[in-house]
């Protein structure tokens, strides 16, 4: 044989595919993106789920704070209502009070008032007996007919109604 160089070999080496080397450095690359991606989303899954629970705690113990206050505010408000009904029952009290002084003050004032006008009218009673008395005595003769005796007698039932009231008020005013 000679060797030439420009002789063809019998058997033709088969050549390696170029595709089949391609083809396994794309899937290659492929997953080594999706594994990148995996990794870059589960290193971000982490971190939210860190600040989710550093958040859900911050707003645990500050729901906590306000449930504390608000009992607090519940308490001094019942405290508060309570008051206010003491406040209540007392000013009621006192108003009763009031009212019953000044009714009594202008009962008083109405009693002054009577005692004046049954005063007034047993000075009027007295001197009505006066003149009837006068009466008598200047005209003794003529005093036994029966006009002196029913003067006198009109002044005397007069009188005795006055009495009578001063004896119902004396007993109503106790």
């Amino acid at each position: 044989m000679i060797d030439d160089p420009f002789a063809t070999d019998p058997e033709p080496v088969a050549p390696r595919p170029a595709r089949r080397v391609t083809s396994q450095i794309v899937a290659i690359t492929a997953l080594a993106l999706a594994l990148a991606s995996a990794i870059a989303l589960a290193a971000y899954l982490w971190l939210v789920n860190s600040q989710w629970t550093d958040q859900n705690d911050t707003l645990r113990a500050d729901a906590a704070s306000l449930g504390t206050s608000l009992a607090q505010a519940q308490a001094q408000a019942e405290d508060l209502q309570t008051q206010v009904q003491t406040l209540q029952s007392q000013l009621d009290t006192a108003t009763t009070r009031l009212s019953d002084v000044a009714n009594a003050e202008a009962h008083a004032g109405d009693d002054v008032q009577y005692l004046t006008d049954l005063l007034d009218a047993y000075a009027s009673c007295a001197s009505s007996y006066d003149d009837v008395l006068t009466d008598a005595l200047n005209n003794g003769y003529t005093y036994d007919n029966s006009n002196a005796r029913s003067v006198q007698a009109d002044v005397a039932d007069y009188c005795d109604s006055l009495a009578t009231a001063y004896q119902q008020y004396t007993a109503a005013a106790g």
